[in-house]
Formats: structure tokens, C-alpha cells, sequence
């Protein structure tokens, strides 16, 4: 899996939010690399929100 960068985005109701930009290659990733991010998303209660965006 490669590198993973979080950033702490905001405190809300003292909770803190993060989001998490996978380096993705030509936005195409493998069920099983994919998979991972849900474990963690369940593991924590999170929600993920995929976008094409490029940075």
C-alpha cells in the first residue's frame, strides 16, 4: 500500500475530522488496496468520500 498523507482538518464539537489522500496512479486502484481503506473507515466509524480531484 503506498504512503498514506492525513491531515487534520478541522475540530468540530471537540471532535477532530482528518482526511487521508492515498497517492492513487492514473485514479485507478485494486479491489483489495481499496478494501483496506473501508477496515479502517469501519474500524474508526468514518465515512469516505472518493473524488476525482487531482492535486
Amino acid at each position: 500500500m503506498a504512503q498514506i498523507a492525513a491531515n487534520l482538518q478541522r475540530i468540530r464539537n471537540g471532535q477532530r475530522r482528518y482526511a487521508i489522500t492515498p497517492r492513487v496512479p492514473a485514479g485507478f486502484i485494486q479491489p483489495d488496496q481499496l478494501q483496506k481503506y473501508i477496515d479502517v473507515a469501519n474500524e474508526f466509524g468514518a465515512v469516505l468520500k472518493l473524488t476525482g480531484s487531482q492535486r
